[in-house]
């Protein structure tokens, strides 16, 4: 099992439509996965699941429930949701302990599970700290906007800290170009950030209105609108996370 946190500190990057989607996508390529839904705004919660849950995440790091108990089917085949709430707030202001409940929630899960796909809130909070603190990894979605590359520096700097005090083993997965348009504007900050970030960046997921109806339906893109540029640009991020990760995995186990 292979966890990664899909992390952004700004808003309106479209992490949780790369969270739920590369989920998707992975899901449809035969591999098991979980996605954990940690923002308290519930956005990939409201996304995958058009029915009421049993129970969520709060209700786990609370140590109420165990994390099987919530675990949640979508409408793709191999895909869970463990649920986010608004009750997640006081795990984020610190008002809870996050780092040691989360690690013992992914040590529950499944053995068969082959990724784990942590959503985060788009805060400073204890959340994305503990988060960092826990996975293997971290996938950012970067809007192609000039503001979105300072703050990018500003989340650098987090992983590096988390990188050299709590977790050594936390990486850069890569780093995703997200709801890019045809202007200047947006060709400049992806060049910019291939010009900073190279070979770990991948290619862009474009500005498409069936991505953002998609929640609507509380499914996928990959359901929802099969032949658009989305589903065509997460179909490509699929296969190339996949080729570098099991790659990676293959050259590390020999």
């Amino acid at each position: 099992m292979r966890s990664y946190a899909i992390a952004n500190i700004k808003g309106g990057s479209g992490k949780t439509t790369v969270a739920v989607n590369l989920a998707a996508g992975l899901a449809l390529a035969g591999r098991k996965v979980v996605l954990f839904d940690l923002d308290p705004q519930a956005s990939s919660t409201f996304h995958l699941l058009p029915q009421s849950h049993n129970g969520n995440l709060a209700d786990s790091l609370a140590g109420e429930k165990k994390i099987d108990d919530i675990l949640t089917g979508t409408l793709v085949s191999g895909l869970q949701l463990a649920p986010g709430s608004r009750l997640l707030a006081p795990f984020d202001n610190g008002a809870h302990p996050t780092r040691d409940r989360l690690s013992h929630l992914l040590a529950q899960l499944p053995e068969d599970i082959d990724y784990v796909l942590l959503d985060t809130p788009p805060t400073w909070g204890s959340l994305l700290v503990g988060t960092l603190s826990c996975v293997d990894a971290v996938l950012i979605p970067v809007s192609t906007r000039e503001l979105d590359l300072h703050i990018l520096g500003l989340l650098m700097d987090v992983i590096d800290q988390v990188k050299r005090h709590r977790n050594s083993r936390l990486r850069i997965a890569g780093v995703v170009p997200n709801r890019t348009v045809h202007t200047r504007l947006s060709a400049k900050v992806e060049a910019s950030l291939r010009e900073t970030y190279g070979a770990s960046v991948y290619g862009p997921v474009r500005e498409n209105a069936r991505l953002a109806e998609a929640g609507g339906f509380h499914a996928p893109i990959q359901i929802t609108a099969p032949s658009s540029t989305g589903a065509e640009d997460f179909a490509e991020l699929t296969r190339c996370f996949l080729d570098r990760e099991e790659m990676r995995f293959r050259d590390l186990t020999g």
